[in-house]
């Protein structure tokens, strides 16, 4: 019916271990069931098991709906903050 993978971050800023909500989908027709809600709190109550102190996620301008559900579950958007990112070229690495 759907998945959550979450990744784990130590972080200074938070002062431990953040997780981060990497990829979250549930297929078209078990939306609105509540399946959603469950697999999310399933894992909020893993990460505060393991010691996080917060969680965070990346959400697409365009996606209101998730907007309206991750909202509807205390998320809200990080003031005076935006994600920047860079694609590294091949090669780089060892």
């Amino acid at each position: 019916m759907g998945y959550l993978l979450a990744v784990y971050v130590f972080s200074l800023e938070h002062l431990g271990l953040t997780a981060e909500i990497d990829e979250f989908f549930v297929l078209p027709p078990a939306r609105a069931t509540g399946v959603g809600s469950l697999l999310l709190k399933a894992a909020e109550t893993e990460f505060a098991q393991v010691g996080c102190t917060n969680v965070s996620l990346q959400l697409s301008r365009e996606n209101h709906a998730g907007r309206r559900f991750y909202h509807r579950h205390g998320y809200g958007q990080r003031s005076r903050y935006e994600l920047l990112e860079k694609t590294l070229p091949p090669g780089l690495g060892p």
